[in-house]
C-alpha cells in the first residue's frame, strides 16, 4: 500500500484502515521486543542462579572432601571431589540430578563435618537457592 499511496489516498476509508493497520503493526513489534527482552532476563537470571549454586556446591564438596580425607572414607571421598566447573558445565537436567544427589549426601554428613565448617544453615541456603533455580527454570514443553 505504501508503494501506491497516491492512489489509496483518494479513498479516505482505505487510508483510515491503512493507518490503523500501521499502528497495529508497530504495537506488535513493540510487544515482541518486550517479550524478547523479558526472555533474556529470565534466562540470564537462571544462569546466574546456576552459577551461585555451583559455587555453593563446590564449597560443600570441599568440606566433605576434607572430612572424607581425614577419616579415610574412600567412598565419600570419591563422591565429594566435584569442582565449580563440574557442576556449572552440566546441562540443566544433569545439574538438577547432581545437585539433588549431593544435597542428600551433604545432609547425611552435615553433623559429622561441622568441625570442617559444614552447617545445617549452609545446606538450607543451598536448598533455597536450588529451589529458586527450579522455579525460575520451569519445565521444558
Amino acid at each position: 500500500m505504501d508503494a501506491n499511496s497516491s492512489v489509496w489516498n483518494t479513498v479516505p476509508a482505505i487510508g483510515r484502515y491503512k493507518n490503523l493497520l500501521t499502528q497495529l503493526i508497530e504495537k506488535i513489534k513493540s510487544k515482541a521486543g518486550e517479550q524478547e527482552s523479558a526472555q533474556l532476563f529470565i534466562a540470564q537470571s537462571v544462569r546466574e542462579l546456576k552459577k551461585n549454586i555451583a559455587l555453593k556446591m563446590d564449597i560443600q564438596d570441599d568440606i566433605l572432601e576434607a572430612y572424607a580425607s581425614d577419616t579415610n572414607d574412600t567412598e565419600l571421598l570419591a563422591k565429594a571431589t566435584n569442582s565449580y566447573s563440574d557442576y556449572f558445565s552440566l546441562s540443566n537436567e544433569n545439574f538438577e540430578i547432581k545437585v539433588k544427589n549431593m544435597i542428600a549426601l551433604i545432609e547425611n554428613n552435615v553433623q559429622n563435618a561441622t568441625e570442617y565448617g559444614s552447617s545445617a544453615d549452609q545446606v538450607e541456603d543451598v536448598k533455597t537457592s536450588f529451589n529458586s533455580w527450579l522455579e525460575r527454570r520451569g519445565k521444558t514443553r
